[in-house]
C-alpha cells in the first residue's frame, strides 16, 4: 500500500509504500534504493546522484499504538518532512482510546485462537476497528516543488 509520495523537485519523487506485514519500501524515482521490514517502523539510508552531486537521504517511519504513521524525511541534514511534531504532543484521549480497542481486538483474536473457536466475531469487528481509523495517512501526496 502506498504511504506517501513526496515530489522533492521537478525531477526527484519519492515514495514509501507497506505492506500489511510490515515490509517498508523506498523508491527514490520509481528505483528502490532501501527495504525494511517492521510493524512500528523504521530508519532507511541511502544516497542518490543528483546533478552530478552525490545526496544522502534519511528517512525514518514510525508508526504508533493508533496506527497513526509519522514520516521524518531529511536530505543532505536539511529536513524536508516532519509530520510528527505536532501529533506526538499532549494528551489524544481519541488515540488512546483506539489504543485500548486495538488492544482488546488482539486479546479477542488470541481468545479466540486459543479456543479453536470461529475468527468470524473478531474479523467480524475488523471493519469497524479499521473505519475509525485515520485514512489521511494513506496515499498522501505532497509537493514540495509548489510548497511554501
Amino acid at each position: 500500500m502506498r504511504y506517501l509520495t513526496l515530489k522533492i523537485n521537478p525531477s526527484t519523487e519519492l515514495t514509501l509504500d507497506n505492506t500489511i506485514w510490515g515490509k517498508e519500501t523506498v523508491k527514490l524515482n520509481g528505483v528502490v534504493v532501501s527495504e525494511k521490514t517492521s510493524f512500528w517502523g523504521s530508519e532507511h539510508h541511502f544516497e542518490s546522484l543528483e546533478e552530478d552531486k552525490m545526496v544522502t537521504y534519511k528517512v525514518n517511519i514510525k508508526m504508533g499504538f493508533d496506527f497513526h504513521i509519522s514520516y521524518l524525511i531529511t536530505r543532505d541534514g536539511v529536513e524536508l518532512l516532519n509530520d510528527g511534531k505536532e501529533s506526538d504532543k499532549g494528551f489524544h484521549a481519541s488515540k488512546w482510546v483506539k489504543s485500548v480497542v486495538i488492544l482488546i481486538w488482539i486479546a479477542a483474536m488470541l481468545l479466540t485462537l486459543r479456543n479453536d473457536a470461529s475468527l468470524a466475531i473478531p474479523f467480524a469487528l475488523l471493519p469497524i476497528l479499521l473505519s475509525s481509523s485515520n485514512s489521511s495517512n494513506f496515499d498522501r501526496n505532497i509537493d514540495l516543488t509548489t510548497s511554501k
